[in-house]
């Protein structure tokens, strides 16, 4: 048990206690602030029992100071109310938030990442963020250093969409972010996102999905074109991110059901095949190469081996 002695937004002095309540008053929410004795006697000081069973995300006695303290609990407050929080949200949470939003500021990317991303994995993150965006928290975050999207019908309709279309049904917050920034091609990696300290994977990944410009129209050969290209997982993506843009729950379905049924081919020569043929290694190899590949896709991945070697050998003349 710990009182605090000095804050300064972020961190905390503290010193030990041996008093349920003086823990209790430093910390952030009601429902944190639950206890289990040596004896398994609970300790409910704040009755964060009672906001648990009622869905209430409430901070622990007056919220404007318990945010003044650490400013992450502003995070820390829409991450547990999209959740937990099945009432209505509290009034004097989202005012404090509101007045303290100029602290974020000071927070590192590490911390802003870490909340952001358990937000966006709620099953339905879309009411608690629409909270942060009215609140103007998501403006302070992104520092208007690149335009955020805020079409929330189309985030609704992303989230409902993972989960009617995709297998495993489970959220992905990077494809959630995607959406939400919607950025220039090129332009994530010089916004706020990229001081969030992603692994390069996970940048590389958002950098795609949201200059990702999948046709929705395209027919089944385009479709399978298009995931070759591409790769399954970020075909897939792309399609979702599309269809929540443009309301095409259809044609998602349809393309989607496409990825998940094809078995992704390999082109079926290699360098070595065209060895046998006479080819030497090296620059002229790999063009002759990459022809026969052009043809293999135009022919919608259907020619064999036997046929591909025939291609090639046309090719040489």
């Amino acid at each position: 048990l710990r009182r605090d002695i000095e804050t300064d937004g972020r961190h905390a002095v503290v010193a030990f206690t041996t008093d349920w309540a003086e823990d209790a008053a430093r910390r952030d929410f009601t429902m944190n602030a639950l206890y289990l004795d040596a004896e398994a006697q609970i300790w409910d000081p704040v009755d964060g029992i009672e906001d648990c069973l009622a869905g209430r995300v409430r901070f622990v006695g007056e919220a404007a100071a318990r945010v003044a303290e650490d400013y992450l609990r502003i995070l820390r407050f829409y991450r547990f109310q999209a959740h937990y929080g099945t009432a209505e949200a509290d009034a004097a949470a989202r005012a404090a938030c509101r007045t303290g939003a100029h602290g974020l500021a000071r927070l590192s990317g590490e911390r802003i990442r870490h909340e952001m991303m358990r937000l966006l994995a709620a099953p339905d993150p879309v009411p608690a963020f629409a909270m942060l965006v009215e609140d103007g928290i998501w403006s302070a975050l992104n520092a208007d250093r690149c335009n955020p999207d805020t079409d929330l019908d189309g985030f609704q309709r992303l989230v409902q969409l993972e989960d009617d279309l995709l297998e495993d049904g489970l959220p992905d917050p990077i494809r959630r972010l995607a959406y939400l920034m919607r950025l220039a091609r090129g332009g994530l990696a010089n916004g706020k996102p990229a001081d969030w300290r992603f692994s390069n994977d996970e940048l590389d990944r958002l950098t795609a999905l949201a200059n990702s410009r999948q046709d929705l129209g395209a027919d089944a050969a385009a479709a399978r074109r298009a995931i070759w290209q591409a790769g399954k997982s970020l075909y897939r993506d792309g399609v979702l991110l599309a269809a929540a843009r443009q309301d095409r729950t259809k044609d998602a379905a349809r393309l989607i059901a496409i990825a998940e049924g094809w078995d992704v081919p390999a082109l079926p020569i290699r360098g070595a095949d065209l060895v046998e043929l006479g080819v030497l290694p090296g620059p002229g190899l790999g063009k002759l190469l990459r022809a026969v590949e052009a043809w293999w896709i135009a022919c919608d991945f259907a020619p064999d081996r036997t046929a591909c070697m025939a291609e090639a050998r046309r090719l040489l003349g």
